[in-house]
């Protein structure tokens, strides 16, 4: 049900993490292996997989030793920087909680297996200031801030300060994990880092990872970062994960993923199911498209006679957004937020004079969506069991 050349890359793929030689087709497509480990940042774990395996495509094993050199010395970086600034909170006194790459580095045999394209760190929203000041010293250069991140670039690194682990817009999850530090444990050996408990930190990998797949996409390298979780963290309580993701409405499509993975990785019968998620997150880059992003907007929460409604709203929400967003556009909203209605003609003129053509696009992006587009994609989400 899968072509032989996606089979190629899974089976590549599960022999970096495995160490064992895959089975491969007699006409290996080396420029699709390529170009799809690219698209979806696995390109460090397709060259290891080549190595374990013996391909013997020299053009391919070159291109990914190149690739793989770039991957460490990024890695490497990031992981020195991260530890630099790991230490500073703890002599500064400062909690932190790393998220997602941060921690998923490190699960891998190989640190430049998992490429990083930004490091995730929850902190307390009383030290801001002082982590301001302590980046500013370090070359950092604050990039923007949301409701629930602040982001800052150095030249080894993009890190994003999380305020709250999810935005509070997305209320259900907001409700269930609050800022993200209810339960989050001192980490031994350390005075101010935390973490999530085992469990706890699946539920929200996999809740940012139905976000993201319901979303603009997702791709193989989250995939991979569940199994490897997985399987390398032991004595996971996984009816505990269940019984969680339930009161998510997560649980169908958690065990539909997980069975997917089971397919990948574990030699599970290839079900349908198995073969249509697998077919999404192919199609998708590492993040997804822009086109997924739009249908999925217009598309959640709404009634199915609604969408012409909908659609409507998402060009007024575009050229008028809320207070929530604007006040991180415009900082001078958060002291007077009776500003608002002014700084709205502000930003369309801002706009127009700076971005008109990325909300040009975005606008036709959503005014172009068709009825068929939308009911096929609350299918897709229904099929693998997401229901809005």
């Amino acid at each position: 049900m899968l072509e032989q050349r996606q089979r190629d890359l899974i089976g590549l793929l599960g022999s970096a993490l495995t160490g064992k030689p895959a089975t491969l087709s007699d006409g290996l497509d080396s420029a699709y292996l390529y170009k799809t480990a690219a698209r979806h940042q696995v390109m460090g774990l397709l060259m290891y997989g080549c190595t374990a395996t013996g391909v013997s495509d020299g053009a391919l094993q070159q291109r990914l030793f190149m690739a793989s050199c770039r991957n460490v010395a990024i890695s490497e970086q990031q992981m020195h920087e991260l530890r630099e600034l790991f230490a500073l909170f703890e002599q500064e006194g400062i909690d932190y909680l790393p998220l997602k790459g941060t921690v998923l580095k490190s699960l891998y045999d190989h640190p430049d297996m998992r490429s990083m394209g930004d490091a995730d760190v929850l902190i307390r929203l009383a030290d801001r200031d002082r982590i301001a000041s302590i980046l500013t010293e370090r070359g950092y250069t604050l990039v923007g801030e949301t409701d629930h991140e602040i982001v800052w670039r150095h030249p080894s690194l993009l890190l994003e300060l999380h305020k709250r682990v999810v935005p509070q817009r997305d209320k259900k999850y907001y409700a269930y994990f609050g800022d993200g530090w209810m339960g989050a444990q001192p980490v031994e050996g350390t005075s101010h880092r935390y973490k999530m408990t085992d469990e706890r930190l699946l539920v929200y990998l996999f809740v940012h990872f139905t976000k993201h797949y319901a979303g603009a996409g997702i791709g193989i390298k989250h995939m991979v970062d569940l199994w490897v979780y997985t399987q390398k963290t032991p004595h996971l309580n996984l009816s505990y994960v269940e019984a969680e993701l339930d009161k998510l409405a997560l649980l169908t499509f958690y065990r539909n993923v997980m069975h997917t993975l089971q397919v990948w990785f574990g030699g599970a019968e290839m079900t349908e199911r198995d073969a249509f998620i697998t077919d999404v997150i192919f199609q998708n880059g590492v993040f997804g498209s822009e086109e997924n992003s739009a249908v999925a907007r217009v598309s959640q929460n709404t009634a199915q006679d609604a969408v012409k409604n909908t659609k409507l709203r998402r060009v007024l929400l575009l050229a008028f957004p809320p207070y929530s967003s604007m006040k991180y556009i415009y900082p001078i909203l958060q002291q007077w937020p009776i500003l608002l209605p002014v700084m709205w003609p502000v930003r369309i003129l801002r706009t127009l004079l700076f971005r008109r053509g990325k909300i040009a696009s975005e606008m036709e992006g959503v005014q172009n969506l068709s009825d068929e587009k939308i009911v096929a994609y609350r299918r897709s989400m229904e099929y693998v069991g997401l229901h809005w």
